[in-house]
């Protein structure tokens, strides 16, 4: 056990242009170093936090959720801490500490928010349950106390964290090799001593190895727009931010660190959580108890009737919408999917009636009766011969999956409408990731490494893409003499490659999904973060994969320019009619007539 160690400070890709750690090159690292766990804490955010979770899980590692979370003394709207941002290490111990972990990242975004999603230290207090703090790198709150940077004293801090985290708090020493960092690591040992607090070692891990240093250098030019050769820019100082192993650590520690080193495993033994997977959670439709199987029935029965009516189907010629449906409604029952049918029918009803064009229906939903007794689409599927089981199979139980078209202009006013319904809380939109391909990435290192444009383009161009999915640099190398050839030929560009080639598919920024919501009946940032987009709405810190692997249930609302487009030639077309014509309206038009 003198031997065992767990690196409890490390930032993956998703601290967005900084950590240069992909999770599957990760996890190998840490089986093939024989370590039982490993923690991520990427700064102010969770973004990564369930793909990390489920690639360690997968390959028997124990992972451990965090963030180097940003924080000020006080969120004082008149006074907000003269824009100061200080780093904290903190772990999720259990259930508890990973809820309030995702609440303090949120309220960060949507409080604190300051250059940085920050929080305060009535924020810690208030949700420091299950979690496990260390006391931070050397731009922490107690780091730069030491330094003398701030106007209280180390003892201050660390009396103010013991307080609030009790025997959850250790004193982080670092193995960066850093000169300053040793000047810390030097302090936190008197302090620990005088105050018995225990001290942990960690490594603050940027990139995977030593010689990933140079990509991570160009990554972290390309965050801030810099080229590599730029006096004064923002660099690490060394080459020691990597996965070092134990023996690596106790050597740049120079001794007297060992009990820092054996902590981190008598932590990650602290540390017990796993995310739950008790199927759908559904959103609630009506009022508590009230049976939504009955609702859903009734209300289908009640609206079919209506459309057949209006459509003058009646007697025999209505006997087989009525077997489809009852059919089709056992079967939406059985699988547990009546709130879900309900909630998008209320939804589509809401903009009709607010006079939002909403589409006829998209993709298999069109072809259920029961969507279209609901108003939810305007196809009939009896008469187009369109299949109930493309869109649900009983066979095999899975998500329905209805898109919604709307008016591009209104869409924003439906969402407002759901919002309003079922909570700001319960609402969210779901976020998502873009990615450096490999023509971008090749553009992004070219330009950092000063290498001229008009190669740098030749390059890029020349790695090829098939049915919209862009090449690998390994693969286009491979499968293209000439870009093989203009590489081979030119010591920049075979430099420029070798360092593209690491960075390919990292993470670049985070976005909002075109379409995707999340509706559910209970406040979601208990279970998942959330942010503040670039247009102010709350967006979820896990992509569309991640929620629905968490039992979140997706609605999508797509915004369509082509229903705004037909709704303002139809409302130019009625100002410029006379009396003699009928009035047009788009949905009645009949779609056997040659001239539609």
């Amino acid at each position: 056990m003198e031997k065992d160690f767990v690196h409890l400070h490390l930032h993956s890709q998703y601290s967005l242009l900084d950590g240069a750690i992909k999770f599957d090159e990760l996890i190998d690292r840490v089986s093939e170093l024989k370590m039982g766990a490993v923690a991520i804490t990427d700064h102010g955010n969770l973004f990564g936090a369930y793909d990390f979770y489920s690639e360690a899980k997968k390959k028997g590692v124990k992972p451990i959720i965090g963030c180097e979370i940003y924080v000020t003394p006080t969120l004082d709207l008149d006074k907000p801490s003269d824009g100061k941002n200080f780093h904290l290490t903190v772990l999720c111990m259990n259930a508890k500490g990973y809820s309030n972990l995702s609440n303090l990242v949120t309220r960060g975004y949507f409080e604190g928010l300051y250059r940085r999603p920050r929080v305060d230290h009535r924020m810690l207090a208030e949700h420091s349950e299950g979690l496990i703090v260390l006391s931070g790198c050397m731009s922490s709150e107690l780091s730069q106390s030491i330094f003398k940077r701030t106007k209280e004293t180390p003892e201050n801090v660390l009396s103010t964290y013991k307080e609030i985290f009790g025997d959850r708090y250790y004193l982080e020493v670092q193995a960066t090799g850093v000169k300053e960092q040793e000047r810390i690591n030097r302090e936190l040992q008197k302090l620990g001593k005088h105050f018995d607090v225990p001290l942990v070692a960690t490594n603050d891990c940027h990139f995977l190895r030593r010689s990933d240093h140079g990509p991570h250098d160009v990554l972290l030019c390309i965050q801030t727009g810099k080229m590599l050769d730029d006096q004064g820019r923002m660099r690490f100082l060394g080459d020691g931010f990597y996965l070092k192993t134990r023996e690596e650590m106790e050597k740049t520690l120079k001794g007297g660190f060992s009990d820092a080193l054996d902590r981190t495993v008598e932590i990650a033994r602290r540390c017990e959580f796993d995310f739950e997977d008790k199927g759908y959670r559904f959103p609630r439709f009506g009022a508590e108890g009230e049976d939504p199987d009955g609702l859903l029935r009734s209300m289908a029965t009640e609206r079919m009737a209506e459309r057949l009516e209006a459509r003058g189907i009646s007697g025999g010629a209505a006997k087989p919408y009525g077997e489809r449906l009852d059919y089709e409604l056992t079967e939406i029952c059985r699988m547990g999917f009546s709130d879900y049918f309900l909630v998008v029918a209320d939804f589509v009803e809401y903009a009709k009636k607010d006079g939002i064009p909403v589409g006829p229906g998209r993709g298999s939903a069109a072809g259920s009766l029961a969507a279209y007794a609901l108003g939810i689409t305007d196809v009939d599927p009896v008469v187009h011969n369109l299949i109930f089981e493309r869109f649900l199979n009983p066979g095999r139980v899975s998500m329905p999956d209805i898109d919604i078209d709307f008016c591009a202009e209104g869409r924003d006013r439906v969402i407002e409408y759901v919002s309003d319904k079922y909570g700001r809380e319960n609402v969210v939109q779901i976020g998502t990731f873009g990615k450096m391909s490999s023509k971008a990435v090749v553009r992004d290192v070219g330009r950092v490494m000063g290498i001229p444009y008009g190669e740098v383009d030749k390059v890029s161009k020349l790695i090829p893409s098939f049915r919209g999915k862009v090449y690998s640099i390994e693969d286009a190398l491979k499968s293209t003499p000439d870009l093989r050839q203009a590489v081979e030929s030119s010591e920049g560009l075979m430099k420029m490659i070798e360092v593209a080639k690491p960075l390919e598919n990292m993470v670049r920024h985070a976005s909002t999904h075109a379409a995707g919501v999340v509706i559910a009946s209970e406040k979601i940032s208990d279970r998942i973060p959330l942010y503040k987009g670039t247009n102010g709405e709350t967006v979820t810190q896990f992509d569309m994969s991640a929620i629905e692997n968490l039992g979140y249930v997706k609605f999508d609302f797509l915004g369509l320019k082509t229903l705004t487009i037909i709704r303002k030639a139809t409302d130019l077309i009625k100002k410029t009619q006379n009396g003699s014509t009928p009035a047009l309206d788009i949905d009645l038009m009949p779609l056997d007539d040659p001239d539609v």
